[in-house]
């Protein structure tokens, strides 16, 4: 993903460059100019308090069609408690246990007043909730990669004009990484030297160090308590 954003912010600089997902070896670089993309080491971090980034359910409709007499209706699903919304007729949302009641074992939804009758193939009631079996526990990580570009090249002005737009490419793909959940921190940069101040074997190098931050989730399934169960002893 980064390599893209690279590629595309460097595009009409006139530069053919080669653009690699590896360390390269300043003694054998190859075609010029190059920049290298890859990463030294990563560390991770919890997130959350307790490490805990709070519950996920996923979520359905069932549609019912009144008759004006049926008061129970029957969900597709397992639920849990409480159901989000219920609405007879669309928009118009009722109130658990003065409008209506649920048998949360039965998945059976209960109004007090029989809905009213719609034409045939017309739904007017509509029941919102959380799936049962999708329940589960969100935890998470926050990976953060240590990432270097390297930029080679047979002249400084060079380098240095492609290590400007490597900047200004993450710059401009800010918002774009962060909608993937992507996070860009610059670090620095430096020259990448032996003993004649910067050219190594008749070439240039620059070095440009990010920091990459990137939320991981995990879920774990909660399984739903469908009775309890109290025995009493006998003395």
């Amino acid at each position: 993903m980064i390599r893209v954003e690279v590629q595309k912010g460097l595009e009409g600089e006139g530069n053919k460059q080669t653009i690699i997902d590896q360390k390269l070896d300043p003694s054998k670089p190859g075609s010029l100019p190059t920049i290298a993309i890859y990463d030294t080491g990563f560390s991770f971090e919890k997130t959350g308090i307790g490490e805990a980034m709070g519950v996920t359910r996923e979520q359905t409709q069932d549609e019912f069609s009144g008759d004006g007499i049926k008061t129970k209706f029957k969900l597709r699903n397992s639920t849990v408690r409480p159901l989000i919304s219920v609405e007879v007729p669309a928009n118009n949302k009722l109130t658990e246990t003065t409008e209506y009641t649920v048998d949360y074992l039965k998945n059976e939804i209960i109004f007090r007043t029989p809905p009213p009758k719609v034409q045939k193939g017309k739904n007017n009631i509509f029941v919102t909730y959380s799936l049962a079996k999708s329940a589960g526990e969100v935890k998470g990580i926050r990976v953060k990669i240590h990432c270097n570009f390297d930029i080679l090249a047979k002249t400084s002005a060079q380098c240095d004009k492609l290590a400007l737009g490597v900047v200004r490419s993450m710059l401009f793909a800010e918002d774009i990484l962060s909608i993937k959940g992507i996070h860009l921190t610059p670090l620095g940069g430096t020259t990448i030297s032996d003993t004649d101040g910067g050219k190594i074997k008749d070439l240039f190098a620059r070095r440009l160090n990010y920091r990459v931050e990137k939320d991981i989730s995990f879920v774990e399934k909660v399984p739903r308590i469908e009775t309890i169960e109290i025995s009493k002893s006998k003395v």
